[in-house]
């Protein structure tokens, strides 16, 4: 789970190089069915951003593969993929 978890603060990362703007909101679906939602906002030092979790329906673990949709304040998405091998932006 520590790999996913650095997947997605890359993807995060990523897409605030890319100038996508806050807020994001982000799902990450599992193939055992899991499911997390968060939303990314400005932190009030805005260095760092906070998470809300919005769902989380996770069985024992989210398996890999992962899909992971993030959308920013202006509707544009990106899709990561995170497999055993490796992480994949679409």
């Amino acid at each position: 789970m520590e790999e996913v978890t650095n997947q997605i603060a890359i993807l995060l990362e990523e897409c605030h190089e890319r100038g996508m703007p806050l807020s994001y909101l982000l799902v990450a679906v599992a193939i055992n069915g899991s499911i997390m939602a968060c939303r990314y906002v400005e932190s009030e030092s805005g260095e760092e951003l906070d998470a809300e979790v919005l769902v989380k329906a996770v069985d024992d673990k989210m398996v890999l593969p992962i899909n992971v949709m993030l959308v920013d304040a202006n509707g544009e998405a990106v899709r990561l993929l995170i497999t055993t091998d490796a992480a994949t932006f679409h």
